[in-house]
């Protein structure tokens, strides 16, 4: 039998792959060329466009064929040895296929990870100017509303000028009334004539009194008619890949039950399945239904300011 463990490591020469870069593959050190031309392969081979070795399939088929030859324990040492030779031809086919996914990921790896470091340092400044942006509009829209509270005072304090002064008209009408009542029961001429006349004046302030509650208008405060922009409340599931997302919605399905909906599977006995209810979610955390929510284990919370309307 041939050795099959040298053709097994055969297959870490990877498939022939023809790239164009902006500036030639000469300018750039080798440690740098192999990088590019690696994850330049793993990316065609995620793709499908490439695989994993030009000679991958037909040395796996011929180790495969190779293996299946063997159908019972062996009968002599020589049988043994063979068993042992096709083995070890298989093993190194795997170590070697192994170590050529370490080889592809590798740069991909380290590629994300430039690359998420890169993306933040590039945002700081963008993050700063629009941390600036929306301080400048906060302070407008505590302006604003600091505006509003006290035109809202201000009428307050004016309707209850008004309330008391029309309550001060009730009352002098009622004194008015009094003296009226007085003076028609009086026997004595004066008595009755000046108890006449306290009502006549009385029922004078009394008038003057609620015409000027009647004709004084709420006091007008002028308040700015400008735009607002309503602050907008959102969510993402923590998590950069899926388990660790389905780790975040079994946290949050701890904290609020109420917030999934639950669905027997009629095909698959005592299963069922949990559904996140997105817009119920939204509609607490915008304070649009009751109770709000202002956090929840396993979800980050976004506050964005809408469009001035």
């Amino acid at each position: 039998m041939p050795d099959q463990e040298d053709k097994a490591l055969a297959v870490i020469e990877p498939a022939e792959l023809t790239i164009r870069l902006e500036n030639p593959l000469s300018a750039l050190t080798p440690n740098v060329r192999h990088q590019i031309e690696t994850a330049a392969r793993a990316v065609a081979i995620s793709l499908g466009i490439s695989g994993l070795s030009d000679n991958f399939d037909a040395i796996k088929a011929e180790l495969i064929s190779d293996a299946d030859d063997f159908s019972a324990p062996p009968a002599d040492d020589v049988e043994q040895e063979e068993m042992l030779s096709a083995q070890r031809a298989l093993t190194a086919f795997r170590i070697a296929v192994t170590k050529k996914e370490d080889e592809y990921k590798r740069p991909l790896n380290d590629a994300k990870t430039k690359i998420i470091a890169l993306v933040k340092a590039g945002l700081v400044d963008v993050e700063k100017a629009e941390k600036r942006i929306q301080g400048f509009i906060n302070n407008r829209q505590q302006k604003l509303m600091e505006a509003r509270r006290e035109a809202q005072l201000a009428q307050e304090r004016e309707a209850q000028r008004l309330a008391a002064e029309a309550a001060e008209a009730a009352h002098a009408a009622q004194e008015a009334e009094k003296a009226r009542e007085a003076a028609a029961k009086a026997n004595d001429p004066a008595e009755q004539a000046r108890l006449a006349a306290e009502a006549a004046r009385l029922e004078d302030e009394a008038f003057a009194k609620q015409l000027d509650a009647e004709s004084a208008p709420l006091a007008a405060v002028p308040v700015s008619e400008a735009p607002q922009a309503k602050e907008i409340v959102e969510f993402s599931i923590i998590g950069e890949n899926t388990i660790q997302q389905k780790a975040s919605m079994i946290k949050l399905l701890c904290a609020h039950p109420e917030l999934f909906s639950v669905h027997c599977k009629t095909e698959t006995p005592r299963s069922f399945s949990l559904t996140l209810k997105i817009a119920d979610l939204t509609d607490r955390l915008n304070g649009r239904m009751t109770p709000a929510i202002t956090e929840a284990p396993g979800i980050t919370i976004h506050k964005t300011l809408s469009k001035l309307r």
